[in-house]
C-alpha cells in the first residue's frame, strides 16, 4: 500500500504509530525465515512502517500490540450486533426454509446486510467510533463460543441490531435481550426493512428502546446519537425531532415520529470498504 495509507491504518489501529520495536522486528524476520524463498524480503525502518505486511498473520501483529503495556483497544460508541436467524440454533435441530437461499450464506445468515457498513462509515465522518461484531459468524466457526460473556464485556454507548432480513426476528431479539441483560442502562437500536415495517411490535419488547425505519439511516442515526451521546439519561429525553423514529417517551408510550426523510442522492450513503478494513484492525475483529 502506498506509505500514506499504510500510516493511516496504523494510527487508526492504535492510539500511536506502529513502533517496529525488538519483539515485532523479531516476530517479522522469524516469518519472512519461514517463506523467505517464496517472498522477497521486505526491509522496515526503525521507526513508522512504510509497507503493510501482507505476509504476516495479523493475529501475530495483534498480539504483540495487545502485550504492550498502556496500549488499550478503542472504546465504541456504537457497537453493531448482527444476530444468526435462530438464536439456538446450535442446540436444537431446526429445518430451515428455502428463503436462506436468497442470500450468499447458510440458514444462520451471517452475511450481515451492506447498511451496516454505511452506517459505520458515515457516522465515523463525524467522530463517531463504531465497530461491527458479527455474533452469527462467530457463533457459526466456534460452537464453544459463549455469546453473553462475549456480550457482558462490550461497553459501547450504543447497541445497534439489524432486523432486515425477516428470518432474523428470533435470533436478533434474544441479542437484544442479552444486551438488556448486562448492560440495562444502554440503549439498543434496530433498523432493517423487517424493523421498519414492525416497527410498534418491536417496541412492545423491554429489549428494544429505539427504531430506525426506511432504506437510509445515516443522518437520522446520527441525530439519535447526538441525543443519546450527551445525556446520562436517555430514556428522559424528547426524541420528536427525529425523522424516522419509533421510540418510547417517559411515560412508555409509543411514539412512531414521521417518516419523513430520505437522501436526496445517493451520495450520502457510501459503500467505502476502506472504513470495514480499518475497523477490523482498530478492534481486532479478525
Amino acid at each position: 500500500l502506498p506509505q500514506g495509507l499504510a500510516r493511516q491504518l496504523a494510527s487508526s489501529a492504535t492510539s500511536r504509530p506502529i513502533v517496529l520495536t525488538a519483539t515485532l522486528r523479531e516476530a517479522l524476520t522469524k516469518h519472512q525465515h519461514r517463506s523467505s524463498s517464496q517472498r522477497e524480503q521486505n526491509t522496515c525502518s526503525n521507526a513508522l512502517t512504510e509497507q503493510v505486511f501482507f505476509d504476516i498473520e495479523p493475529r501475530e501483529i495483534f498480539a504483540h500490540y495487545r502485550n504492550q503495556k498502556g496500549l488499550h483497544m478503542a472504546r465504541a460508541d456504537l457497537i453493531l450486533l448482527h444476530a444468526p436467524s435462530v438464536y439456538d440454533f446450535r442446540k436444537r435441530p431446526i429445518m430451515f426454509g428455502p428463503v436462506s437461499d436468497l442470500v450468499p450464506s447458510t440458514a444462520i445468515f451471517e452475511t450481515y446486510p451492506l447498511g451496516l457498513c454505511t452506517i459505520g462509515e458515515y457516522l465515523e465522518r463525524f467522530n463517531y467510533k463504531v465497530r461491527t461484531i458479527n455474533i452469527a459468524f462467530l457463533m457459526l466457526r466456534n460452537e464453544r463460543f459463549d455469546v453473553e460473556a462475549f456480550i457482558r464485556k462490550l461497553k459501547p454507548k450504543m447497541f445497534g441490531i439489524d432486523l432486515h432480513w425477516m428470518p432474523h426476528a428470533h435470533g436478533a431479539i434474544e441479542i437484544a435481550r442479552i444486551c438488556k441483560k448486562y448492560h440495562p442502562d444502554i440503549p439498543v437500536i434496530f433498523g432493517g426493512l423487517s424493523s421498519s415495517v414492525f416497527h410498534e411490535e418491536l417496541l412492545t419488547y423491554d429489549c428494544v428502546d429505539f427504531v430506525l425505519r426506511g432504506d437510509s439511516t445515516e443522518f437520522p442515526y446520527r441525530l439519535l446519537m447526538d441525543i443519546i451521546t450527551n445525556t446520562h439519561n436517555y430514556r428522559a429525553q424528547d426524541f420528536s425531532s427525529i425523522p424516522n423514529l419509533t421510540w418510547r417517551d417517559a411515560s412508555g408510550a409509543i411514539i412512531a415520529n414521521n417518516l419523513s426523510y430520505s437522501p436526496d442522492d445517493f451520495n450520502l450513503p457510501a459503500l467505502d470498504f476502506s472504513y470495514s478494513m480499518k475497523s477490523v484492525i482498530r478492534y481486532r475483529d479478525l
